[in-house]
């Protein structure tokens, strides 16, 4: 089965000993994504409800990138320093999945993540086929 692999160009921010995203068929798993990788991430960070926004327009990008998108998204999990910021979360995560369709979750707390971030989501979606052919 083919795969293709999604690298940051170099300096972008990511680690190069990893991969952004891989789509595998009709699969494409997006690495953790954390708000300081982003390029617009203010040096003074931001709310847990901002580093979420900005976590999921990576991961929008990573799936674009693959011709995949946010709608596709069947899996997400969700590392945070503190759990106690969960609602703040929620809202930036509900304008991103709204409706009763929502992909299934994990969330987790964590002692630390790289980047002093407070927050890593990574995803997992399905590009939908029709008729053999790839629609994003």
């Amino acid at each position: 089965m083919d795969r293709t692999f999604l690298h940051d160009p170099p300096g972008a921010g990511a680690a190069p000993s990893y991969s952004q995203a891989v789509a595998v068929g009709d699969h494409v798993f997006v690495s953790g994504q954390i708000a300081p990788d982003h390029p617009d991430w203010p040096a003074g960070g931001g709310s847990i409800e901002a580093e979420t926004e900005a976590c999921l327009d990576l991961c929008a990008r990573r799936l674009a990138a693959l011709g995949a998108s946010l709608g596709d998204v069947v899996k997400v999990t969700i590392f945070m320093t503190d759990l106690a910021a969960a609602d703040e979360m929620e809202r930036a995560y509900r304008r991103h999945f709204p409706g009763g369709e929502r992909p299934v979750r994990t969330c987790v707390e964590v002692r630390r993540l790289f980047s002093d971030a407070r927050i890593e989501i990574e995803c997992l979606a399905v590009r939908k086929v029709l008729r053999g052919v790839t629609v994003g």
